[in-house]
């Protein structure tokens, strides 16, 4: 029930993120959301990940008056330097081992 809760708070914000970008894979299960980004080239998954988490944290802070924990706020990520980067842009902590060659 939790799961179809936080789904149906967020179902809006969660068609318009990807409705706007079409690399864009969300999902929720339970209390997680995961947001997955494909792209050609690693400035525009920084760009586009950044965005949508933005985006999405916006929806949480002001629909749900939640917050997104970031000490258990997790980042995966082909390239460690990408990791980095995103978890700078979006004060998250920098992550470790969290580079991944194929899942």
């Amino acid at each position: 029930m939790a799961t179809y809760e936080l789904w149906l708070y967020l179902r809006q914000s969660i068609n318009n993120l990807t409705l706007r970008n079409a690399n864009l894979l969300t999902s929720v299960h339970v209390d997680d959301i995961s947001l997955t980004v494909r792209g050609p080239n690693p400035d525009i998954v920084h760009h586009q990940l950044t965005e949508a988490y933005d985006q999405l944290n916006n929806e949480v802070r002001n629909v749900l008056h939640m917050a997104f924990s970031a000490d258990k706020t997790s980042l995966i990520a082909t390239h460690q330097t990408l990791a980095n980067q995103i978890a700078t842009t979006l004060h998250l902590p920098k992550p470790t081992n969290s580079v991944v060659t194929r899942l």
